[in-house]
């Protein structure tokens, strides 16, 4: 049954349309549409109503009552609501109900209800319209939830920050319930010196802005503050808006500030005690140049005043001793000579001393041959051991070719030193053997042994002191007591040490350890390779131009060494790509020696230039690099590189690439490395 059916007067075709153009738009809207008479009797509904209900078809529920389509208990409800309308002539809007379907669903409905009256305004039904709310109830029932459950403060308030809403979280953390906090705003919370920045920033909201992000403090019940890091977005008028506790971050914050001044502090004082140290060594450094000045003015100074006197006891002791004198003056002129000669002995050794301690002392140090000079040492020696019976034992320096780093007057100094002790201080028909050694760590070491009475434990530490002669101060062996300390003394001036060990009643032996060096004969072969092995380049490198492009100046150095100063060779270096590449099309060196990592273009870019460049592409080129990755190597292979060595270089090798490169490169030149290196 529809409208029409429900008023028996006579209608005009005008009303007619009207109905079913009312009856289109009421059967197309989402909402669920449904009138009653005053008996609460359906007299119609549109089609999503009769949906709902579980009808195919609106005219179905014609003269049906809310028993027919729902329970019971909805019934009586459905029944009471609509005579309450009808009754009172007032309509009841937007209020929400929960309806339990015949699927035994629950619903949420929104619904809407109006009196029905006739032309004289007398109610005879009522017209229903509801929407379900289900979905939005139970998202409006998730947010809540998360709402209340959420860690973060979560709150609503409105444009000028007074609070609607809040979460348990904004009471758990600053201990105020939310009933105190709801009575008012958020200025309220903030603390005072934080209060005007919070203003200016909601006042931002004035200006459209979609967000606002702030710091401040705000109050707990305990009446301390804590920071929170606030977001607010605006929306229909409201601000929704979720808050985090950084107190923790401000106070480590703060904590860190604190720790950075006091460590700039800490800077600051000891910058100024190493200022104040820096000036006091300077001072402290000037001072010692003066005292050094005046050390070797005076050294030298005494030399003279020393020496001349004794220019004269010694030269005219040496006038008198001459034939003719008696015993007795010649007994005193031996005397005098002899005292003479002592005393100049000391007088060498103590000036010696004081050069050395005053770093006055000017050493040669250079490859020295130890068998020659051990050997012409004990030649000089050998007369004084003639007469004392001493045989001296020299054979372990016959296949001895080491050389040491020394200067060689000064060492022979020492040699002479410790050679005449050993005789001096021996037993009768003694031994002293002269023994060399190579240590592990690369030194020399040279052994002076006798077959003397030794000394004792508690005496050895005495034999480097000045002017200390143990028991010899008493015997007739002549001495100053300052031989090993000068000994001691030079040795470690030339970057060496002297020892010594000794066992009572069996002997003494004095070591002398000294840098092993390469012999003079090796260094000029070295110096003509430009850092080769003994086989050098040979004249058979003429007007041969390498340039190396590596940044690195501990490699650049070694190249220089290994290919510098050959006859013909001129080393063109490069520490960038880029100058590389100019110094390659300038030059046309015949071989370019190119490392991967530079600063300013990577090696493989470098090579991909050279080979596009007609200038350059036929110069062949030898990558040197510490990557030794298989495929790094085919790539650079493939790129156009003709070699490709791996660092720590070995230098044999290295040779021998460098010679089949230069010779396939260079056929018609016959550019080449000596066969002895290609070998």
């Amino acid at each position: 049954m529809d409208m029409r059916s429900t008023d028996d007067h006579d209608v005009d075709d005008e009303l007619y349309a009207s109905r079913t153009m009312l009856r289109e738009i009421i059967d197309n809207i989402p909402q669920r549409v449904f009138w009653k008479n005053r008996d609460c009797v359906f007299l119609g509904c549109n089609q999503a109503f009769a949906t709902d209900m579980g009808f195919a078809d609106p005219d179905a529920l014609m003269g049906k009552t809310d028993f027919d389509v729902s329970s019971n208990a909805n019934g009586h409800l459905y029944r009471a609501d609509d005579m309450a309308v009808m009754e009172s002539g007032n309509p009841k809007t937007d209020y929400e109900e929960q309806q339990l379907r015949a699927d035994g669903r629950t619903v949420w409905l929104k619904t809407c209800k109006v009196p029905l009256r006739d032309k004289r305004g007398v109610v005879v039904g009522v017209l229903g319209t509801y929407e379900d709310i289900t979905e939005r109830k139970r998202a409006q029932e998730e947010r809540d939830r998360f709402f209340t459950l959420s860690l973060d403060m979560l709150a609503i308030a409105s444009a000028d920050g007074s609070f609607t809403r809040l979460n348990p979280a904004f009471e758990s953390t600053l201990g105020i319930s939310a009933s105190e906090i709801l009575s008012g705003s958020l200025l309220d919370l903030v603390h005072r010196d934080d209060r005007a920045a919070t203003e200016r920033e909601l006042a931002k909201l004035d200006g459209g802005v979609r967000a606002l992000e702030f710091v401040n403090r705000c109050r707990c019940r305990d009446g301390g503050y804590k920071w929170l890091s606030w977001r607010a977005v605006p929306h229909e008028g409201l601000l929704y808006m979720v808050a985090h506790d950084v107190t923790p971050l401000k106070d480590a914050d703060a904590a860190l500030r604190c720790a950075n001044e006091e460590l700039e502090q800490r800077v600051a004082d000891r910058t100024a005690e190493l200022v104040r140290a820096n000036a006091e060594l300077t001072a402290a450094k000037e001072r010692a140049d003066t005292a050094s000045q005046a050390k070797s003015e005076f050294l030298s100074r005494m030399s003279h005043e020393l020496r001349t006197p004794m220019n004269a006891i010694l030269g005219f002791g040496q006038i008198l001793d001459r034939p003719g004198l008696t015993a007795l003056q010649q007994e005193c002129v031996h005397y005098i000579l002899r005292g003479g000669r002592h005393l100049l002995d000391l007088i060498n050794e103590v000036l010696d001393i004081a050069r050395v301690e005053a770093g006055r002392m000017e050493l040669s140090v250079e490859p020295i041959p130890l068998a020659e000079l051990v050997t012409e040492a004990c030649a000089l020696v050998r007369p004084l051991a003639s007469d004392r019976g001493i045989r001296i034992c020299e054979e372990g320096f016959a296949t001895c070719s080491a050389h040491v780093l020394a200067d060689r007057q000064r060492l022979k100094q020492v040699f002479l030193n410790l050679l005449s002790n050993a005789i001096k201080y021996n037993v009768a028909a003694g031994r002293v053997d002269v023994l060399c050694t190579e240590q592990e760590d690369g030194t020399i070491r040279i052994a002076v042994r006798d077959t003397g009475p030794g000394i004792t434990e508690a005496e050895l530490p005495k034999l480097f002191s000045p002017f200390e002669r143990l028991s010899a101060a008493t015997s007739d062996v002549e001495g100053t007591g300052l031989g090993l300390v000068l000994s001691q003394r030079l040795i470690t001036a030339m970057g060496g040490t002297l020892k010594v060990d000794s066992v009572v009643g069996v002997g003494t032996t004095f070591y002398v350890e000294l840098p092993r060096a390469a012999s003079p004969q090796d260094a000029y072969a070295d110096q003509k390779s430009g850092g080769m092995p003994a086989a050098a380049l040979d004249a058979a490198v003429r007007d041969l131009t390498i340039l190396c492009v590596e940044d690195n100046l501990s490699n650049l150095r070694l190249m220089e060494v290994l290919l510098q100063g050959g006859p013909g060779v001129t080393l063109l270096a490069a520490m960038q790509g880029s100058v590389g590449i100019d110094l390659a099309c300038l030059h046309r060196p015949d071989v370019i020696l190119l490392d991967l990592n530079l600063p300013d273009i990577s090696g493989k870019e470098v090579l991909g230039r050279l080979r596009t460049n007609p200038a350059t592409a036929q110069i062949p080129v030898i990558v040197i690099s510490a990557d030794a990755t298989p495929n790094q190597v085919e790539r650079l292979i493939a790129a156009g590189a003709q070699a490709y060595l791996t660092k720590p270089l070995d230098i044999s090798d290295f040779v021998r690439v460098l010679n089949e490169v230069l010779q396939a490169a260079n056929p018609e030149r016959g550019l080449r490395l000596p066969k002895a290196l290609a070998a």
